[in-house]
């Protein structure tokens, strides 16, 4: 898989919105703190930063600044690459 991926702030909600051009396996992740689990999303705490992972292949990162998120992108896309988390 490409590493390949949009990063754009969500004005809507004072976040920043990362989308992969891949669905996530959910269920393969096994990093940062889960707060809470469902089939369809999976909130994380990383550090300070609120981290909503969605099975279509979006990410939400809440309570951060722009560039701690561009960093926490990058981190995130290379942690669901190490779980196998990516769906083909």
């Amino acid at each position: 898989m490409k590493k390949f991926y949009t990063f754009e702030p969500c004005a809507s909600s004072n976040s920043f919105e990362i989308k992969f051009n891949n669905k996530i396996n959910i269920n393969k992740i096994n990093f940062g703190k889960i707060v809470a689990n469902t089939n369809i999303v999976l909130l994380l705490k990383i550090d300070d930063a609120v981290v909503s992972i969605y099975a279509s292949g979006k990410i939400m990162l809440k309570n951060i600044k722009t560039q701690k998120a561009k960093e926490l992108a990058n981190i995130l896309y290379n942690k669901l690459k190490e779980c196998d988390a990516f769906e083909i």
